[in-house]
C-alpha cells in the first residue's frame, strides 16, 4: 500500500474511532519488582476501544519531553488513537539531564536498557486491563535511549510477553544488541543523517531485514523532535503514521 493510502486509512480510522482528545489522566502502573511507573493517558472522545501508543523518553528527564509528548498526543488522539506518556526515569531515580560525559556535565545513574524494556512491557500489560484500549493494537514509541527500547520490545526473544503491534524509535543508538535477532512486529527506526551522536551505520545495516524499516531525516540535531514545527520531526510523524496505519489495517 502506498503512503497516501496509509494516510487515507488513518483519516478513515479517525472518523470511525473518535476525534479530538477527551481527557488526560495519570495512572500508577505496576512495574517489575514492586516498581511503580507514572503514566499520563489521553484518549479520544468516545468509549473505544482504541489503539494506543506508549511514549518513552530518553536520557533527558521526562519534563524535557513534555511539549513533544503533548504534540504527539494531540496528533494521535485526533486520529482516534490513545496515548500514554510514561516517566520511567523518575521511577528509577534518574534526576539529572544527561548521562555521564553528556552535554551538561552532570552524571546520573542510568538503568540498564533491559530494565527499561521491562517497564515497556509492564505498561503494555497495564493498558490491556483497560476496557477502552485494544490490547492487540498497542504500539511503542521511544526517543533516543527509549528508541533502543523500541527495537527490543519487538525482538524475537520477547516471546511470552505482552505483544506490541509495532514499534518506532527516534534517534536510536544501534549496536550489537540488534544483531542476530529477528523482529516479530514492524519496527521503524528513524535516524538523523548529520549528527555525530548515535550510530547511524549500525542502524542502516538493519535494512533488508523482515519487519524492519530504517529511514533517515535531514538534521544535525540528535533531538530533532524538539523543533516540533520542523520538517525532520513532521516527516518522522508521517513515517510513523504509515507504520501504524498498516498495522491497524491488518
Amino acid at each position: 500500500m502506498c503512503r497516501n493510502s496509509h494516510r487515507f486509512a488513518i483519516l478513515v480510522a479517525a472518523a470511525v474511532l473518535g476525534g479530538a482528545p477527551a481527557w488526560g489522566q495519570t495512572y500508577q502502573i505496576p512495574g517489575p519488582g514492586g516498581l511503580v511507573l507514572t503514566g499520563t493517558l489521553s484518549k479520544p472522545a468516545g468509549s473505544g476501544p482504541f489503539p494506543a501508543v506508549i511514549l518513552f523518553h530518553g536520557l533527558k528527564v521526562y519534563s524535557t519531553y513534555a511539549q513533544t509528548f503533548a504534540a504527539a498526543t494531540d496528533h494521535y488522539n485526533r486520529m482516534g488513537i490513545a496515548t500514554i506518556a510514561v516517566d520511567w526515569g523518575a521511577a528509577h531515580g534518574m534526576m539529572a539531564t544527561a548521562s555521564a560525559g553528556g552535554s551538561n556535565g552532570y552524571r546520573m545513574s542510568v538503568p540498564g536498557s533491559e530494565t527499561v524494556v521491562d517497564d515497556a512491557f509492564a505498561t503494555n500489560a497495564f493498558l490491556r486491563t483497560l476496557p477502552f484500549i485494544r490490547g492487540d493494537k498497542i504500539f511503542f514509541e521511544g526517543f533516543s535511549y527509549g528508541a533502543g527500547v523500541a527495537a527490543r520490545v519487538v525482538r524475537d526473544d520477547a516471546a511470552g510477553r505482552p505483544r506490541f503491534a509495532g514499534a518506532i524509535g527516534y534517534s536510536p543508538y544501534c549496536s550489537t544488541y540488534l544483531s542476530g535477532h529477528g523482529f516479530v512486529a514492524p519496527l521503524l527506526l528513524i535516524v538523523p543523517d548529520q549528527t555525530p551522536e548515535g550510530s547511524p551505520t549500525a542502524c542502516l545495516a538493519l535494512r533488508g531485514q523482515p519487519n524492519v524499516t530504517v529511514l533517515q531525516v535531514h538534521s544535525s540535531h540528535h533531538d530533532y523532535w524538539e523543533d516540533r514545527d520542523g520538517e525532520p520531526w513532521l516527516a518522522s510523524l508521517r513515517d510513523a503514521d504509515t507504520l501504524i496505519a498498516a498495522a491497524l489495517a491488518r
